[in-house]
């Protein structure tokens, strides 16, 4: 069976220091669903996130963020319609 992976970038209101970069892409890597996390060397605002909707959403990734301290929006993806989500991550687990 196939699983879903979903990309979004998300636009944080700040510019990080390379220190801030490692700890935040870490804080990410950490959460459950997602797969990969980058903040751009161009533009240490963006953060490019490769995830499963499965086991997290959109919504728990700037969660996340804002908790950290570094607020963000979505600029691109997101998170698909919920009945969609539900029928093709139905049987997936996910890591506690």
């Amino acid at each position: 069976m196939v699983y879903p992976i979903l990309d979004a970038t998300l636009h944080l209101d700040e510019t990080l220091s390379a220190r801030q970069i490692e700890a935040l892409e870490q804080a990410l890597h950490a959460r459950t669903g997602v797969i990969s996390a980058r903040v751009t060397l161009r533009n240490a605002r963006l953060i490019l996130v490769q995830y499963s909707p499965c086991c997290c959403s959109v919504s728990d990734l700037l969660r996340l963020l804002d908790g950290l301290g570094h607020p963000a929006a979505v600029r691109y993806g997101g998170d698909p319609p919920a009945g969609t989500r539900l029928r093709e991550c139905q049987g997936v687990r996910c890591r506690a």
